[in-house]
């Protein structure tokens, strides 16, 4: 059964551009495998005015193996006007290796911190881990989900 399809909210529809600016957007973000409400954070970072340089840092808690972002993801990006950093490896134990990454467009990079850096919005499957904290800075988005609740230091440090 697929997922249902969101619905084009009225305000939008009184400006045709931005009802086509609207509807490209959701298309990004089911090419993203994006499903409501996450579509919105594609949506508000998409606007081809406003490029975005895009990280995605390998994961490190332990035994997670999955990777923010797919190769695909990437193309849909990029496609979009934004730029995309991904880190060696981050994709390697969800079995998609650096040059799928790179042939959808993205920059590899050999360390998290050079991803954390040149990034405006970081993308991340896991809350970050206290090694990454020192990377956050003012202006940096972090799309990633949080379980807060028993991590009080990494609640203050974000």
């Amino acid at each position: 059964m697929a997922a249902p399809r969101w619905q084009l909210p009225t305000f939008v529809s009184r400006d045709r551009l931005l009802e086509v600016q609207f509807q490209r957007f959701l298309q990004i973000g089911e090419r993203l495998s994006l499903h409501p409400p996450h579509a919105l954070v594609v949506l508000l970072y998409s606007f081809e005015r406003h490029p975005m340089i895009i990280g995605v840092p390998k994961e490190i808690k332990d035994h997670e193996t999955r990777v923010g972002l797919v190769p695909s993801g990437v193309t849909a990006l990029r496609e979009a006007g934004h730029e995309v950093l991904v880190e060696t490896k981050a994709g390697l134990d969800s079995s998609l290796p650096d040059h799928e990454y790179r042939e959808s467009g993205a920059t590899i990079l050999d360390s998290a911190a050079k991803v954390w850096n040149g990034a405006d919005l970081v993308i991340k499957v896991k809350e970050p881990q206290k090694t990454e904290c020192p990377f956050f800075r003012p202006n940096l988005t972090l799309f990633t989900y949080l379980h807060l609740a028993p991590l009080p230091d990494l609640t203050d440090a974000l």
